[in-house]
């Protein structure tokens, strides 16, 4: 099997190679801007990402053609993507216009796949949510201290991209709570836990300035990562904010003096987690309705 995969790693490699040469020997040629498009037009999806990443010029023509392929339009762009995608984004000269990236990493590469996250996310300013999974958790497949502390970096880069683009404060959902942080407490670097006994630890924020909470969150498996602009959140400070969630099969509603139970209330609506299979209530002041509708959006917790 590990032969198989090489094999197709080297084909494809090669392929990628004799492609850049084909189409960086073209672009000497002087033709219309028309006849480009027509040419590029009859690439595969594959083929045509690997040419928006050999120039400026070809990189706006052969997104554009991507995006109209997948329907992407201004201001309600959706789409989702394969990992190699995100260094043609990373590379755009022009913004593309999409809303809402969703992507997938395989079993290989993904640090260095990865690396292209943030500049894709920079390079879409339109860009409120982004969903981020892995076909296998990175904090298990990728064994070396520096590679984990890595991938959170750059979770962490994505994280303070997306909010500074929404007015509010950020709250996360994951190690079995809900948490809300000022922008301002994003670090400038994020710390690895290593390795515990019940997952991964890793510090996705700074220390709670209030020292009602820490901000250390232990992955038992790190499947995937959704980062979202709420504007209709509710009233009062949670009008607008930033939901960051991780995978959790637990889940406590707990409200403190950060946290009101009105604040999980406006929380609440926007919270989907496949995983969750537990859910603790320690407060009777949450809005029964929001409660009763997720729980109906979660039907196999045990409360």
């Amino acid at each position: 099997m590990l032969f198989s995969l090489t094999t197709k790693s080297l084909a494809r490699f090669r392929r990628r190679s004799t492609l850049a040469k084909l189409f960086n020997s073209l672009q000497t040629l002087e033709l219309p801007v028309e006849l480009w498009d027509e040419i590029l037009a009859l690439l595969t999806n594959d083929d045509l990402l690997q040419t928006a990443c050999v120039s400026r010029a070809w990189n706006a023509r052969s997104l554009a053609i991507y995006m109209r392929r997948h329907n992407v339009i201004p201001d309600t762009g959706s789409i989702d993507v394969p990992s190699f995608f995100l260094q043609a984004l990373h590379l755009a000269f022009v913004s593309p216009q999409i809303t809402a990236l969703r992507c997938t990493f395989p079993a290989f590469a993904v640090r260095r796949r990865m690396r292209s996250l943030p500049g894709a996310v920079a390079n879409c300013p339109h860009l409120t949510s982004l969903s981020v999974k892995w076909r296998y958790d990175p904090f298990e497949t990728l064994k070396k201290s520096h590679t984990r502390a890595e991938i959170v970096a750059i979770i962490r880069d994505v994280v303070r991209t997306l909010a500074d683009r929404t007015p509010g404060p950020l709250v996360v959902v994951g190690s079995t709570k809900i948490q809300r942080f000022e922008r301002k407490e994003i670090p400038a670097r994020y710390l690895l836990i290593g390795k515990q006994r019940d997952g991964v630890g890793a510090s996705v924020l700074g220390r709670d300035t209030h020292a009602e909470s820490e901000s250390s969150f232990s992955f038992n498996r790190l499947d995937w990562v959704n980062v979202r602009s709420i504007r209709n959140g509710g009233s009062g400070s949670l009008e607008c904010f930033t939901l960051v969630t991780f995978p959790t099969a637990f889940l406590a509603l707990h409200p403190t003096k950060l946290l009101t139970a009105a604040d999980i209330s406006a929380i609440l609506p926007h919270l989907k987690l496949p995983a969750l299979q537990s859910l603790a209530i320690r407060t009777d002041e949450i809005d029964r309705d929001v409660l009763a509708d997720f729980q109906k959006r979660h039907p196999h917790i045990m409360s």
